[in-house]
């Protein structure tokens, strides 16, 4: 067996262990939500009846009612963190399943290596196609930020950035300068050295696969978490916000100007491009999703 096909055989098994794990936390959240329901219903079935019973509730069924309610309220936080669980092992799950394709897609090019030149240029351009719709995937995939207690937006929710002390896990998409000029492209991390504080990281570019060693200064990590425009208004940039944003259907960041946050969870920024065919310095604005929009 050669060391390709292990590989193979140990990604397909993380991918199993991945999915039986996700599949019971979703069977505890269910679980959850199941018994929340018929301890909700318990709980409005015992309102009404004091409502309908007493013109002013005794003090033993207020103190009753009162631990009803603080009961269903503290099981409502037990289902929050079972379903923030399940959000992880989601993000688990894909990231093994992006690894499992990416080695997929490295054996099928190493295959076909002897192919004719036509047929590599159509494969190609079949390969751009499909690397776009993943990374539009990507985008919208990444959970949403709710707090059930009101608490402000973590690290990599947004437009917050990073902790200082973070560090990119192996497969990450991260936004790498590469280039002295200001050249940030979209890549994978491949590698992190603590004692040199570097990356290895790798364009996501199909045609390029070019691997970088990167200083830590030289890396911004992408978003983990959309926030919602409603409950977190405070982790998305502000209108006329400087940023690096992924410039549509390429895999390069350029810097430009937020010109209409998101409306909705599902949006998108209007972000104005930085460029000098254009009279005004800046291109009409376009659609960039929010894990693409960082801070320069």
């Amino acid at each position: 067996m050669t060391s390709q096909s292990v590989a193979c055989n140990s990604l397909s098994t993380e991918l199993v262990q991945a999915f039986n794990q996700l599949k019971q936390e979703i069977d505890v959240c269910f679980d959850r939500f199941a018994k929340d329901g018929t301890q909700l219903e318990e709980l409005k079935a015992f309102y009404e009846k004091l409502d309908r019973e007493e013109n002013r509730p005794s003090n033993y069924n207020r103190s009753k009612l009162k631990t009803s309610v603080q009961s269903f309220l503290k099981n409502c936080e037990l289902q929050f963190a079972s379903a923030k669980q399940v959000l992880n092992e989601v993000q688990s799950a894909q990231r093994v399943l992006e690894a499992k394709k990416a080695e997929v897609m490295l054996t099928k090019q190493r295959g076909a290596s002897n192919t004719r030149r036509s047929t590599d240029k159509q494969n190609g351009v079949l390969r751009r196609c499909t690397l776009m719709f993943m990374l539009q995937k990507s985008a919208i995939s990444i959970p949403l930020w709710v707090s059930i207690s009101n608490d402000s937006a973590p690290p990599l929710c947004g437009s917050v950035p990073a902790a200082p002390d973070y560090v990119c896990s192996l497969g990450d998409l991260c936004v790498a300068k590469v280039k002295a000029d200001d050249y940030w492209i979209l890549a994978e991390v491949k590698a992190y050295y603590s004692a040199q504080a570097k990356y290895t990281v790798e364009d996501i570019d199909e045609e390029q696969k070019e691997r970088h060693i990167l200083g830590r200064k030289k890396i911004i990590p992408l978003p983990i978490f959309r926030a919602h425009p409603a409950l977190n208004p405070e982790a998305l940039f502000e209108v006329n916000s400087a940023v690096l944003a992924l410039y549509p259907q390429t895999t390069c960041f350029y810097r430009g100007i937020v010109q209409r946050r998101p409306p909705g969870p599902l949006d998108s920024y209007l972000v104005a491009f930085e460029d000098s065919s254009y009279p005004t310095g800046f291109s009409p604005p376009l659609t960039v999703p929010q894990r693409y929009v960082v801070s320069q």
